[in-house]
């Protein structure tokens, strides 16, 4: 059970930090079309 919930917060952190990601490149990209 523990490990199961280790694994659940790796996937939702890698989720997080990808979805920052995305938004960080948008805004890089806007940045530099400005």
């Amino acid at each position: 059970m523990n490990f199961f919930r280790f694994q659940f917060h790796s996937d939702l952190e890698n989720l997080l930090r990808e979805r920052l990601s995305i938004v960080e490149y948008a805004i890089y990209s806007n940045i530099i079309d400005i």
